[in-house]
C-alpha cells in the first residue's frame, strides 16, 4: 500500500483544516500569506487531489493559525521554489536545510523540525558507509536544489546524479542506475514504500547528521517572521507540534527498508 492511502487519515485532516476560511473576532477575513511549497516531498509535503498535504504542511499551519493568519499555498517542483525565492510575490516558504547563503539572503525561522540524513542502497550492495571517503568512485543520487551537509555537499571522489526528486531517484537506485541516495530517512522511505521497492532497498545504519528545517520569510518582512517564531514557540510549548510530528512519523505508517 502506497504511502499517501497508509497516511490518509492524517492527510483529510489536514485538507479540511486548509479548507477553512478563518474570521476574526469581528468578523473580518483573517490576513492572508502567500506560502510557496514543494508538490513532491511525502511525507512533508505534495498534493493529492489539489489539495495541500504532508506534515511540514500541518505544521507550518498550525502555526499561522495560532497566530491569526490564513495560508494560501502555491505548490510546485522544488527547483521552482528556489527560483521564486528571488522574485518575491510571497510571505513564506518551507521547508529549508540552513546554509550560510541562505541565512545571508533570507530570514530563517526555525528549526520546526529535525531530519535525519541517510543513505540508501539496493540491498546486497557491498557499501558500509562510515565516512565520505567510502562514497569514492560511487554513483551518489542527489535531488537538485537539495541541501545536504556541509560535508556531503563539499565532497568529491563520487559522482553526483541529479534528478529532479525524490521518488525517481529511488526508482533509479532500484533499478541499478545508481550505487546510492542521499536523503530524508522518511522521505526516501515514503518513496521507496509508495513504488513498492521497500524490499528492494536499505537504508544503512550510520547518519550522515540530524538537520534542522526552517522555513524562510523574505528579508524585507521582518515582523512576520517574528510572529511565525512566537506562533511556533507556542505550539512547540503546548505540546500540539510533537503531536504533529509523532502521528506522521509513525513506523507503523511507513515502511523503513532496514
Amino acid at each position: 500500500m502506497s504511502v499517501t492511502r497508509r497516511l490518509r487519515s492524517a492527510l483529510y485532516l489536514v485538507v479540511t483544516v486548509l479548507g477553512v476560511v478563518l474570521f476574526s473576532a469581528t468578523g473580518r477575513t483573517a490576513e492572508v500569506w502567500h506560502v510557496l511549497m514543494d508538490d513532491r516531498f511525502p511525507p512533508y509535503s505534495w498534493m493529492d487531489g489539489g489539495h495541500p498535504a504532508g506534515l511540514d504542511t500541518e505544521i507550518v499551519h498550525a502555526v499561522l493559525t495560532r497566530i491569526g493568519v490564513t495560508p494560501e499555498y502555491e505548490a510546485m517542483p522544488w527547483n521552482r521554489v528556489l527560483k521564486r525565492l528571488d522574485l518575491g510575490g510571497y510571505d513564506l516558504a518551507f521547508q529549508f536545510v540552513e546554509t550560510p547563503e541562505r541565512r545571508e539572503k533570507y530570514l530563517l525561522v526555525g528549526p520546526f523540525r529535525m531530519g535525519r540524513t541517510v543513505v540508501m542502497v539496493r540491498r546486497g550492495h557491498p557499501l558500509r558507509f562510515e565516512s565520505m571517503g567510502d562514497l569514492t568512485g560511487l554513483r551518489v543520487v542527489t535531488v537538485q536544489g537539495f541541501a545536504y551537509t556541509a560535508d556531503f555537499d563539499a565532497a568529491t571522489g563520487f559522482t553526483r546524479i541529479p534528478v529532479n526528486d525524490v521518488t525517481l531517484g529511488v526508482k533509479m537506485l532500484a533499478a541499478g542506475r545508481a550505487d546510492a541516495m542521499i536523503g530524508d530517512i522518511w522521505s526516501l522511505s515514503a518513496a521507496a514504500d509508495s513504488q513498492g521497492l521497500s524490499g528492494q532497498l536499505l537504508i544503512l545504519p550510520d547518519s550522515l547528521s540530524e538537520v534542522g528545517r526552517h522555513v524562510i520569510i523574505p528579508k524585507g518582512k521582518a515582523e512576520k517572521a517574528a510572529r511565525f517564531a512566537d506562533g511556533l514557540d507556542q505550539i512547540r510549548a503546548d505540546g500540539t507540534l510533537q503531536g504533529i510530528v509523532n502521528r506522521w512519523l509513525n513506523p507503523a505508517l511507513v515502511q523503513l527498508p532496514q
